[in-house]
């Protein structure tokens, strides 16, 4: 087995799983500024109301400068917090997007090293398959010829590896998981 395809594989595998960690990082922080901005909203336009009725106050005598200025400051802060959480939310959706975007790019690559681990061990099951069977198929074939009168090789295939059913296929899965792991330890 080649280690640095073995190698290149795990390293795709963790660059996988840290980029899966920093998306969900990303989204949780995303989810977090998005259900505040309800409140701050509310709290914003709180201010603006009070603002309001200070400088309607104002106009009949029952509110002194100081008060409206104090009401604005208040209206200021709270309108300042809700552009700040509204910009951060919109660059951690624009990261999110982009994390998602080089999501798929990151599964190829590992898809692609995986694939290269499985052309590396496909060779060592049919040389463990020749192995176990090989002089049984030789007898098999030989006995093929003499039953058919002439070399009948598709038959005999066809007979020998019928085309398996995907509950056949998926019975090996454990098998060859283990064989995958086995093969891509370090």
């Amino acid at each position: 087995m080649n280690k640095e395809i073995i190698k290149n594989y795990k390293r795709a595998e963790l660059d996988y799983q840290n980029h899966m960690e920093h998306l969900k990082a990303l989204q949780k922080k995303g989810a977090g500024l998005d259900s505040g901005m309800p409140a701050l909203k509310k709290a914003a336009m709180k201010a603006e109301a009070e603002k309001k009725r200070i400088l309607d106050n104002f106009c009949i005598d029952q509110a002194t400068d100081a008060e409206t200025e104090a009401a604005q400051k208040v209206f200021d802060a709270a309108a300042a917090q809700v552009r700040h959480s509204d910009e951060m939310l919109q660059t951690v959706v624009k990261k999110i997007g982009v994390a998602e975007q080089g999501t798929v790019k990151i599964l190829d690559t590992v898809r692609k090293f995986q694939g290269e681990v499985w052309q590396q061990l496909v060779p060592d099951i049919e040389k463990h398959l020749v192995k176990k069977v090989g002089k049984d198929l030789i007898l098999l074939m030989a006995a093929n010829m003499r039953q058919r009168g002439a070399w009948a090789y598709e038959p005999l295939l066809s007979n020998l590896f019928p085309k398996p059913s995907r509950d056949q296929l998926d019975a090996f899965s454990g098998t060859l998981d283990a064989r995958f792991e086995k093969a891509t330890r370090i």
